[in-house]
């Protein structure tokens, strides 16, 4: 009878190809635990493993169709510097995720609201959605005139109410040719425009421009001018949304004199919406 290096029977059915003794399994394997195989080069043409716990793998090609949810983590002070390339069709490096951060070359980032508007676009310019801007129902170029020392609102110069979910900043705008005539003397004439936002968390907050009289003191003073003025505030948010309202509103300084107004403008940029 003709044995093979194993002192088994050459044709028996442990010695066939499609099974494999447990003499010769510990033969070139670990006794006890399989933590080496001899395993031809592409031997296994498909594998279908259903869990497996793998320590280290040296894969060749691995591709991202089927790699879904946890988490992927690159570099750290166990597995050094990580490293995340996308290439062009041309091979170059166009987005590089590294140690130092992102970086884009000869590429672009495009970033959408939650209405679907860009609010960074590809040229890496700052969208004018970002910025709400308003002055709708505010311009008026009738003449108003006023007599009354405490702040009233100025005609047609109200900028309908807006509500914000979030804390911003605003930017108000305000412009006006104003005038005045006084009578007084010995009293300081004049007239003043002010830009008022009120709202349920702010309050209200008054930003002022001034024509007053150049000669204290004199009858009959009166100017005419166009003046304008701006202010930066912060509006915070709150829940529900909180609604503002811009304006303007005027006085003169004193009762004899009669405040003019026209050609006037209320405006608001919100920076950030």
């Amino acid at each position: 009878m003709e044995l093979n290096p194993f002192l088994q029977p050459i044709g028996a059915p442990v010695t066939l190809t499609n099974s494999v003794s447990g003499y010769r399994f510990d033969s070139q394997n670990e006794r006890g635990a399989v933590t080496g195989m001899f395993i031809r080069d592409a031997s296994i043409s498909n594998a279908k493993i259903g869990t497996a716990a793998i320590g280290t793998a040296n894969i060749g090609t691995l591709t991202f169709n089927e790699i879904s949810g946890g988490t992927a983590t690159f570099g750290g002070t166990t597995n050094g510097n990580g490293l995340v390339e996308v290439l062009n069709d041309a091979g170059g490096t166009v987005v590089q995720l590294n140690k130092s951060g992102l970086t884009v070359t000869n590429g672009s980032i495009s970033l959408q609201n939650s209405s679907g508007s860009t609010s960074f676009d590809s040229s890496g310019v700052v969208s004018a959605t970002n910025f709400k801007v308003s002055s709708s129902g505010a311009v008026d170029s009738t003449t108003t005139t006023t007599t009354s020392t405490s702040i009233v609102d100025v005609p047609n110069c109200t900028i309908a109410s807006f509500s914000i979910d979030r804390s911003v900043a605003v930017m108000t705008l305000l412009q006006a040719e104003m005038g005045f005539v006084g009578t007084a003397t010995a009293v300081l004439t004049g007239v003043e425009m002010y830009i008022y936002v009120g709202g349920e968390v702010a309050g209200e907050q008054e930003v002022r421009m001034s024509l007053k009289g150049a000669n204290y003191g004199v009858a009959s003073n009166n100017a005419i001018q166009t003046l304008s003025t701006q202010n930066i505030r912060y509006l915070p948010a709150g829940t529900p949304p909180v609604s503002y309202t811009i304006k303007a509103r005027w006085a003169v300084l004193d009762a004899t004199d009669t405040g003019h107004a026209r050609n006037r403008q209320i405006s608001y940029m919100l920076l950030g919406d």
